[in-house]
């Protein structure tokens, strides 16, 4: 019921959003699902977390603010690391690609980066898209030479691999 209103609020409908209340419980589902639910039960309710999430970076990018404070992007990156659900980890490429647009430094520093090129060769081409104009935007302003080497030089294989990409458009994003 919530990810349906969010998907049809805009920013002014979500001024008085209970945020610092419902995105730890978003986070909390996505990374530990009830054990008294099914299988496909706690799938379903990873992939509304996300969704809830996605919708409410959609609507008001600063809320990525939020999701960071309460440690959820180490949360959605665990999920591209340990892939169960492909449905779910898209969805998780989706939200990272928006928290990026935001704190893209914040992503880096979580390992976001790392997390969205390991297995990227499993998606979709268009949430490949998604993964490395994420890891572009975390690209754009390094820090320092220790973030570079903390979580920039890991990724940098996938990277390099990436620029013979089958994909013009992600060969080019990697060169960028």
């Amino acid at each position: 019921d919530l990810c349906e209103q969010l998907s049809l609020s805009s920013e002014e409908s979500l001024v008085s959003f209970p945020m610092d209340t419902v995105v730890p419980l978003l986070i909390k589902i996505l990374d530990a699902p009830s054990p008294a639910q099914s299988e496909d039960e706690a799938a379903n309710q990873m992939m509304l977390s996300a969704r809830c999430m996605f919708n409410l970076l959609d609507i008001v990018p600063p809320s990525a603010r939020v999701v960071i404070a309460c440690n959820g992007v180490p949360v959605l990156c665990s999920k591209l690391l340990n892939i169960q659900y492909i449905d779910l980890a898209e969805q998780v490429v989706s939200v990272l690609d928006r928290i990026a647009e935001d704190q893209p430094a914040a992503v880096l520093k979580a390992g976001g980066c790392e997390s969205l090129l390991t297995f990227l060769d499993f998606f979709a081409l268009a949430t490949q898209r998604q993964a490395i104009h994420a890891a572009s935007l975390m690209f754009a302003n390094i820090p320092n030479v220790d973030v570079f080497n903390s979580f920039v030089r890991p990724a940098l294989p996938h990277l390099s691999n990436l620029l013979g990409h089958s994909d013009p458009q992600v060969a080019q994003s990697c060169a960028e």
